[in-house]
């Protein structure tokens, strides 16, 4: 198993960067032709002028710079938007990595992360978001306030829902919730002003007061209206 260079920790296969330390590894390319090594930024080989195929080459651009990383745990997001790319190795996203980042527009996450934090997204400006399946709670108000944000897919891995999590969302229109699903909190959809369709398994055993408190456009079965009102 490879080790990184800087803080001796170990290296999963493929990994661009160190869940440790955060530090970049630098992946060997080849000419598919030739087959000698290129330098990641080359558009052609300079022994055989052959253009380097989409494959050889990097499609995504991250910058490590714009991660606060700890021991796997993504503290806090210090870049300057876009479209963003969470680096692999991250296997948490701590509480309040993004808040208040308004210059965001899209998020996509690796298949490493379990565990979305409290406050994770609260009054992010995103507009599209990957969550990958793997992750298994969402966490206290994530995604409240994420104004801009018209729609969340829920991995099947989402076995809970926690308190205030997609409060005050007034942009969510439609939302399925995953079959495993096992809790949704106190006021998750609070709020949630357009939001017309959502599905609740039957999986569900815990559904925490005022769950769906003034989100009026919601049509839901007769059993669950007590989570609407006080």
């Amino acid at each position: 198993m490879n080790t990184c260079n800087k803080c001796g920790a170990n290296l999963r296969e493929g990994a661009k960067f160190c869940s440790k330390c955060g530090t970049h590894i630098k992946i060997k390319l080849f000419c598919h032709q030739c087959g000698i090594e290129l330098e990641p930024a080359d558009q052609f080989c300079y022994a055989c002028d052959v253009s380097i195929q989409e494959e050889n080459s990097s499609k995504i651009n991250i910058n490590i710079d714009d991660f606060k990383i700890e021991d796997g745990v993504l503290i806090k997001y210090i870049g300057n938007g876009g479209d963003v790319v969470i680096p692999d190795g991250v296997k948490q996203i701590g509480s309040r990595a993004f808040e208040n980042c308004s210059n965001i527009r899209k998020i996509t996450i690796p298949y490493d992360i379990t565990d979305i934090g409290s406050w994770t997204f609260r009054c992010c400006s995103l507009t599209e978001i990957d969550i990958p399946n793997g992750v298994t709670t969402i966490g206290y108000e994530t995604f409240c306030f994420a104004t801009k944000l018209k729609k969340v897919d829920i991995p099947d891995s989402v076995t809970e829902i926690n308190d205030y999590a997609f409060c005050h969302y007034e942009s969510l229109r439609d939302i399925v919730l995953p079959n495993g699903l096992h809790k949704i909190g106190v006021r998750a959809f609070e709020d949630c002003k357009s939001l017309n369709t959502m599905n609740i398994p039957n999986s569900v055993t815990e559904i925490g007061q005022l769950a769906f408190l003034n989100s009026n456009k919601l049509t839901l079965p007769q059993k669950y209206e007590k989570y609407r009102c006080y």
